[in-house]
């Protein structure tokens, strides 16, 4: 909800780009919980100049895509795509179906050696290239870090070595586009 309040004041601001809001997918696992959500989103009016970014994260090792996809399709409403963030960066899957998720992703842990971070990327680059959407990986908290993420044609990223770029729905209106100084 909160996203969709900021999106119409981006949009009687005359301002054009997406919002990202989250929903873990444990939560929509659970039927009322899944009912109560769909619901919600039914109910909203988004502004196709401000869509918003539903990130269903945590997805656990092991799930069947099938069953992402299904989660995907039920939620579907205009004007809002979606992305999949898995739990583990070791275990991203390679997509075999059309998943109808926008982006994929994974959050990288505390302290993560460069290296193996950058083998944790190319693998999911590599298992989402035919779905013609983007990687992002949070957790980018050093330069070496993004230096990585920008070798492997990772397209979007948050962390401490990119700043704050995360807004709430009390913020004043950003000035864009946003752009790393």
């Amino acid at each position: 909800m909160t996203a969709h309040a900021y999106a119409h004041r981006l949009r009687l601001a005359g301002k054009v780009c997406a919002l990202g809001a989250a929903v873990s997918f444990e939560t929509l696992m659970g039927f009322h919980n899944r009912i109560r959500y769909i619901t919600a989103l039914k109910s909203l009016t988004i502004p196709p100049e401000c869509p918003i970014l539903l990130k269903i994260e945590d997805v656990p090792d092991g799930t069947p895509l099938g069953k992402v996809a299904e989660i995907i399709a039920m939620l579907a409403v205009p004007n809002v795509r979606f992305t999949v963030q898995y739990r583990s960066a070791q275990t991203a899957p390679k997509v075999d179906i059309r998943l109808g998720a926008a982006g994929m992703g994974i959050a990288l842990p505390h302290h993560c050696d460069v290296a193996l971070a950058a083998i944790f990327m190319k693998k999911l680059v590599s298992a989402f290239a035919e779905q013609r959407g983007f990687i992002f990986v949070e957790g980018l908290d050093t330069q070496e870090l993004l230096a990585a993420a920008q070798s492997c044609g990772v397209r979007f990223g948050t962390g401490q070595a990119l700043g704050r770029l995360c807004f709430s729905g009390e913020d004043p209106l950003p000035h864009f586009p946003l752009c790393l100084g």
